[in-house]
């Protein structure tokens, strides 16, 4: 399903990112914008649209339009089957991993080009999250291992574009990555996401790194069935998506799939959840402990389970048209759920109380502003 050949060239020039010193923070990181000056992108969705073999954007939507109130060009020769990654920071600054062009474009709140770019130390960046310090952690998923580099993961300080830190062992194939509230990294791998395993250990595991570490500590496989999709909720339980049995690429259709969790720490499932998953294809945990999981096999919706429940007490069909690809919060716990379109739901509904479909254009990825 990839489509390697315009993009050889460019991802082994991108993967040859060689020794490089980065002693100062970037002039222009927007961190540097005095916050009086830094306009307000509150509430605001960015959408990024992935149309295959034409020009990229992401539709900016304030927090009440239907329609995009301004684009901003991204990439060339995008796709939908590209990984794509987007992520606010607490100051409002837009995190764009582009797989494509092997780089992080940062973008300060209301600006339609990159304030600047991380391009050192990465090769097919496929997810962000920061850190309590905020930094900021690249998962590379290392063009699934065909020969263009090993997958890592990428630690840059604020406002640098080489990383302080690179993690490589214990890597293979990694789908997604988490951190807990002390700042333990968990990393999925999933060699099965992409059929390049066979045999127990296309099952995968979710390696952890204490912080700070390059190696991992600890290695968690029971109930570890093709993780492509793990959160925390607020006491540091682990929740894992599992694919099940293998079926190509992102958001795959295995047959026995689950969601395992684990107690902080723990090596065994103290829950495997089967009732209401089917596909899981990500999953989000709120600040009260309810699970969400978007299947994209069956009925293709997204079932919620009350905290410590095993059956879901929801199952919202409802407004989800096709696969749903992403979960989102806003500030105030409206649930934001992406799938051709964006379907936005009041806290306990399955009915959505608005819904974007204007200029929709097979979007791939999506953040709201904080």
């Amino acid at each position: 399903m990839i489509r390697f050949g315009a993009l050889v060239a460019a991802l082994l020039i991108a993967g040859c990112n060689g020794a490089a010193v980065d002693p100062t923070p970037v002039a222009a990181h927007p961190d540097g914008v005095a916050s009086s000056h830094r306009p307000s992108v509150h509430g605001q969705i960015y959408v990024l649209m992935l149309p295959a073999n034409y020009q990229t954007w992401i539709s900016v939507y304030s927090a009440a339009s239907a329609s995009p109130i301004r684009t901003i060009p991204t990439a060339v020769d995008g796709s939908s089957f590209f990984n794509q990654s987007m992520l606010f920071d607490r100051r409002d600054n837009l995190y764009y991993a582009d797989w494509v062009h092997q780089t992080v474009q940062v973008f300060a709140p209301g600006g339609s080009a990159p304030a600047y770019t991380i391009g050192w130390g990465l090769n097919s960046p496929v997810a962000l999250a920061f850190d309590a310090a905020r930094n900021l952690y690249v998962l590379n998923n290392g063009v699934f291992q065909t020969g263009y580099g090993a997958p890592s993961v990428t630690v840059y300080a604020p406002g640098r574009r080489v990383p302080s830190r690179t993690i490589r062992r214990g890597l293979f194939n990694p789908q997604a990555f988490a951190l807990d509230s002390a700042g333990n990294l968990y990393v999925a791998n999933c060699p099965m996401c992409q059929g390049y395993y066979s045999g127990a250990a296309a099952a995968g595991n979710i390696a952890v790194y204490p912080p700070g570490a390059v190696k991992p500590s600890r290695i968690i496989t029971d109930g570890i069935a093709g993780p492509n999709s793990i959160a925390f909720d607020g006491s540091d339980n682990l929740y894992v998506a599992n694919q099940g049995a293998y079926s190509f690429n992102y958001c795959n259709l295995g047959a026995g799939s689950s969601v395992t969790v684990y107690a902080p720490g723990g090596a065994s499932p103290t829950r495997t959840i089967t009732n209401g998953i089917d596909g899981p294809c990500v999953l989000l945990v709120d600040a009260a402990g309810t699970l969400y999981v978007a299947n994209a096999k069956g009925t293709e919706g997204v079932s919620v389970y009350a905290p410590g429940q095993s059956a879901p007490e929801l199952t919202i069909t409802n407004g989800i048209a096709g696969r749903p690809i992403g979960l989102a919060f806003d500030r105030t716990g409206n649930l934001y759920v992406l799938s051709t379109e964006l379907s936005v739901y009041a806290p306990g509904s399955g009915t959505p109380s608005r819904m974007i479909t204007s200029g929709m254009n097979q979007p791939g990825a999506f953040a709201v502003a904080p």
